[in-house]
């Protein structure tokens, strides 16, 4: 499993990797927002605090790819 995530992780990128583009921020905009609108204004929501940390957590991760 150790020598898979290790191959893995020394892939050469795509040579033509644009980068993070203006959409890719905007997506990640538009899910936070989303996120924090819906923690605060649902009540059914057992943990909303836990829920938008997460939500924004994976949010940021899209402008890793």
């Amino acid at each position: 499993m150790r020598n898979a995530l290790r191959s893995l992780w020394r892939e050469p990128r795509a040579p033509d990797n644009p980068g993070i583009l203006w959409w890719d921020r905007w997506l990640v905009v538009a899910v936070i927002v989303t996120a924090i609108l819906e923690g605060l204004l649902r009540d059914d929501l057992a943990l909303p605090a836990l829920g938008i940390a997460l939500a924004v957590g994976v949010a940021l991760t899209l402008l890793w790819r």
